[in-house]
């Protein structure tokens, strides 16, 4: 019983003032507005009159996904702007924009942790997603492709193609599977020694896989992600909440409708089988048969980025 009050006394807020931080938006972008709402709110059961910070941002603490503290607790006392009185359930506050306190290097991109401290109480810690909004263009010997990425969705899938590609990673490799109606698939590196030995863990979502997705390629171990991609002909139902979506086409919808018609070793008859498809595209009757291997390589020359500026 002692032990049970002693939990609830540590859990109340300090003089009745609770603070709570809280950010609007899924992925914080650098260069633009960065809003993270600030609440001060009256814990108690009367009115009482409460001190607001001149400046919410002082007090704020942020430690970067190395968990090194970037940006360190400030004065927390002495800086009052005013103190209204407010009824219990009540509260004060403020969306304040972080992007003169935050400079994040595009290396330095992922998780922040931010935590708020006002005179004696202290608020809840909030993790936020930190990345520019990148634009990654896919050269291959058909054209270009454009894709948009999805940190919301998939932010762990988005930092891990970021990073290949800034390394050049995907210089020179192919897109090895390509199944007319269903998808293209690529990434590998052209050197099985060059492959990454770490997966990722999924991130799957409600998200469709339409044409244009951005998906990444597994096997049977739904945390086997690595370095390859694929990116779908049209929709694919069956892939949905079962594969990390992570981005989508935004240019370059007709170099990926080229590469559908690409000539690949799935033909009628099979030529492992014998046995003639249902339709084309479809690989049901002899799966095990061809890898849908173009004849010739479709090629990717390598894929830059660059910052959509809004």
């Amino acid at each position: 019983m002692k032990l049970a009050l002693l939990a609830l006394i540590l859990a109340a807020p300090r003089n009745g003032v609770k603070l709570t931080i809280e950010s609007p938006d899924k992925v914080l972008r650098p260069g633009r507005k960065m809003p993270v709402r600030f609440t001060l709110e009256n814990a108690g059961t009367a009115e009482a009159k409460l001190d607001e910070p001149d400046t919410y941002l002082e007090g704020l603490e942020i430690r970067d996904p190395d968990d090194k503290v970037v940006k360190a607790t400030g004065k927390t006392r002495g800086i009052t702007k005013r103190t209204p009185t407010v009824e219990p359930g009540g509260f004060i506050g403020r969306t304040v924009d972080l992007s003169s306190v935050l400079s994040v290097p595009p290396e330095a991109e992922g998780w922040y942790r931010l935590r708020w401290s006002f005179g004696d109480a202290q608020s809840n810690e909030i993790k936020v997603f930190v990345m520019r909004d990148w634009l990654a263009t896919i050269e291959t010997n058909h054209g270009n492709i454009t894709i948009e990425f999805a940190p919301h969705l998939a932010p762990t899938h988005v930092l891990s193609f970021l990073g290949l590609a800034r390394s050049g990673f995907y210089e020179g490799s192919i897109f090895h599977r390509i199944i007319a109606g269903f998808m293209m698939q690529g990434g590998a590196p052209r050197d099985p020694k060059k492959d990454l030995k770490t997966p990722l863990r999924a991130e799957f979502s409600g998200e469709k896989h339409v044409f244009g997705t951005v998906s990444a390629a597994r096997t049977n171990d739904p945390h086997s992600a690595t370095s390859q991609f694929f990116i779908c002909f049209g929709p694919a139902a069956h892939l949905d909440g079962n594969y990390s979506v992570f981005g989508q086409v935004v240019e370059g919808a007709d170099v990926v409708k080229a590469i559908e018609r690409v000539k690949t070793d799935h033909v009628s008859p099979c030529k492992g089988c014998a046995q003639a498809l249902p339709r084309t595209g479809s690989s049901r009757c002899c799966g095990t048969h061809h890898q849908d291997k173009p004849e010739s390589d479709v090629l990717i020359k390598r894929v830059t980025l660059s910052e959509r500026k809004n």
